[in-house]
């Protein structure tokens, strides 16, 4: 299954960032809110799996990476 995901940093404050994200560069139709001090993250309907988790794991995985949570970018997999 391939999966390919855009998405963006649209707020970050002290002790959350939020991202919107979608399926195409022109549609970031989805939203992602994440707890900085705890990581739980939920979508707008306050889900956790699926495209939202996908999403969230990539994120987290270039916070580790980078030490600063990423402005953008691009899922493929």
């Amino acid at each position: 299954m391939a999966l390919l995901v855009f998405y963006n940093q649209i707020r970050e404050d002290p002790d959350e960032v939020e991202y919107r994200f979608g399926t195409t560069e022109e549609n970031l139709d989805r939203s992602l809110t994440i707890n900085k001090e705890t990581r739980e993250y939920r979508d707008q309907d306050g889900r956790t799996e699926g495209l939202a988790g996908a999403t969230a794991v990539k994120i987290f995985g270039r916070f580790r990476k980078e030490g600063r949570w990423p402005a953008g970018g691009i899922i493929q997999a």
